[in-house]
């Protein structure tokens, strides 16, 4: 007989002795050389057996729980050694965005509007849209708490409307999680829309900040007026301002108390120029900022370089796109250019100068040694460009540290076996781990901390076949 057939048989033993307790009789051991037991020892012992049956029914109701946790385990272990698991945050919080934008027309088929699916109309989507996301990442994301502060949980849409309605609904998916805001109006008074009641319970908690005010081409804004908006955001960590090219300069100079906090800073101008914001990027001291992505920089000497190592000593990404001017032959007393925390460094051309090269150089690369300035370094990306991929060479060729990754941005240029040739050839003879090229620029800074084990190196997987062919 089994354990667990014993246990269902003791609530049965002790009701068949509780029984014949109650109807004992003496007399039936008279005569015979059976001891008397008296009832009040017999209750004892009935008692005694229920004791034993409640702990018993404890200890079963305890192996239940644990089956239960170890089932969970079970599946946590499954989840672990899945592969969708093992993405970076980073890289999925990017899915998830993507898969936000994608517009769905509900009114086909008779289908309805997802309850996680918050729209303003059918086929605009404003806020994330994990309906859109399959199963098995809903699963994966809800075990991953820190995807929810790098996501954009919704956005200000261009269609004339508030989220006031649709604020408890927000409230509540956000429960506790930190916020990021991605705000794309079309008017100032859409961006002032975000009213303190709406945002009453959001600005304390909101980390990340992204505003694209790229279609107010035919208005002038007031600078002050944006800023002092911005600086509401008392908990902000990450700010993207993406402005057209038409804008006013200006835009972190009122906001003195945000370099004590931010993290990340990205700053995208329209085809146009940030000299300006360039200027007070130097001013401030940057103790936490740990990226920097100015799109539509412009400046003409060492000294933005020189300075920005004194105004962001934690810095660690720096992704320049503009117009990137040669230093002048004069500014080498200033001593050795160096950056002791910057892991990658991205250089992107936006036009090209009269003598038909690239508007950009690397200060001090030529005749500093890279190891020595960049001491960190892991990552460098750059345009494409002879005179300047020979000064890497030459840069390269004398770090005691190689890289990690080397990148080559093509953009219009069309490469040639020439151009792979000369980077594989590159890697192998300054023992860089990666070689590559991609055609255009993007933000590096979502993938650069996870690059090691993420990176698609084009280059190497195409000579390895090569040589395999051979």
């Amino acid at each position: 007989m089994s354990l667990k057939e014993v246990i269902r048989l003791l609530p049965d033993i002790a009701s068949e002795i509780q029984m014949a307790v109650s109807c004992f009789n003496s007399e039936v051991f008279l005569g015979t050389n059976q001891a008397l037991i008296d009832a009040g020892d017999a209750c004892t012992v009935s008692d005694k057996l229920s004791g034993m049956i409640a702990d018993v029914d404890t200890v079963v109701a305890s192996l239940l729980e644990g089956r239960k946790t170890l089932e969970e385990h079970r599946r946590w272990s499954a989840n672990l050694s899945s592969a969708v698991f093992r993405v970076p945050v980073e890289i999925m919080s990017r899915i998830f965005i993507m898969s936000s934008e994608i517009e769905v027309d509900f009114g086909k088929d008779g289908m309805e509007p997802s309850p996680i699916h918050i729209d303003f109309e059918r086929g605009h989507s404003v806020a994330l849209n994990v309906a859109q996301v399959c199963r098995r990442w809903r699963e994966i994301a809800f075990y991953t708490p820190q995807l929810w502060s790098l996501i954009p949980l919704f956005r200000l849409d261009r269609k004339g409307m508030t989220l006031r309605d649709y604020s408890p609904q927000l409230y509540e998916r956000v429960g506790s999680f930190p916020v990021h805001l991605l705000c794309n109006p079309m008017s100032p008074q859409q961006l002032f829309d975000f009213d303190a009641i709406t945002l009453s319970t959001m600005r304390p908690r909101c980390t990340g900040l992204d505003i694209d005010i790229t279609s107010w081409r035919n208005i002038e804004p007031k600078t002050d007026d944006i800023a002092d908006w911005i600086a509401d955001f008392t908990a902000l960590r990450r700010l993207t301002v993406k402005v057209p090219q038409v804008y006013p300069a200006g835009i972190l100079s009122p906001m003195s108390h945000l370099p004590t906090r931010l993290t990340h800073l990205y700053l995208c101008s329209e085809f146009g120029e940030l000299a300006s914001e360039s200027s007070v990027i130097l001013r401030f001291r940057w103790d936490c900022l740990k990226t920097l992505i100015i799109e539509g920089f412009e400046h003409t000497n060492d000294t933005f370089w020189r300075q920005l190592s004194v105004s962001a000593p934690m810095l660690e990404e720096l992704f320049l796109k503009g117009f990137i001017l040669a230093p002048s032959g004069n500014d080498d007393q200033g001593g050795p250019l160096i950056h002791p925390r910057l892991r990658t460094l991205c250089l992107v051309h936006m036009e090209e100068d009269m003598m038909g090269g690239p508007a950009y150089t690397l200060p001090h690369v030529s005749s500093t040694n890279l190891g020595h300035a960049f001491p960190a370094l892991s990552h460098l990306s750059f345009s494409w460009s002879p005179n300047f991929a020979e000064t890497v060479k030459d840069a390269l060729a004398r770090i005691k540290r190689p890289l990690l990754s080397l990148t080559l941005l093509s953009g219009e240029t069309e490469l040639t076996n020439e151009h792979e040739d000369w980077l594989s050839q590159l890697g192998g003879e300054c023992g860089i781990e990666s070689v590559g090229y991609v055609k255009w620029w993007h933000n590096w800074s979502i993938y650069a901390s996870v690059m090691e084990k993420w990176y698609d190196p084009y280059i190497v997987a195409k000579a390895s076949a090569s040589s395999a062919e051979v």
